[in-house]
């Protein structure tokens, strides 16, 4: 699916690696170091923008920045929702994105909205 992107050089995929350290300015991550499993090489990215996409923001704790995981305590932040006991730094919730990706070689067009786009687009719930 990532081909098209990545043969225009568009994309770069990465396999079998893991963040071990992590350069920091300001609270802001600005690369991450990176260490190949096959063969314990490492590898320097560098970029304007870096988001951690780990389950429990596995970068954080290698940068020593402020962040907090979890469940928070009704104590801690006085939301009604939140657990009623103590935080739960390990209870987190799974982020999902949606999207729908195809590959056309005669270019991109443009789908009809669909039924109760709106709506959705739209929806702020109470």
């Amino acid at each position: 699916m990532m081909a098209y992107a990545e043969t225009r050089g568009d994309l770069q995929i990465h396999l079998n690696r893991k963040s071990i350290s992590v350069e920091i300015k300001s609270d802001q991550i600005e690369a991450v170091t990176f260490m190949q499993t096959v063969n314990g090489e490492t590898e320097t990215v560098a970029a304007d923008f870096v988001l951690d996409a780990a389950e429990i923001g596995d970068l954080l704790p290698l940068g020593r920045v402020e962040y907090v995981s979890g469940a928070e305590s009704q104590a801690e932040t006085g939301e009604p929702h939140a657990v009623p006991d103590e935080s739960q730094p390990d209870n987190v919730q799974g982020l999902t994105w949606c999207l729908a990706m195809g590959y056309n070689p005669e270019g991109s067009r443009v789908i009809d909205e669909l039924e109760e786009h709106q709506k959705w687009r739209d929806y702020v719930p109470d």
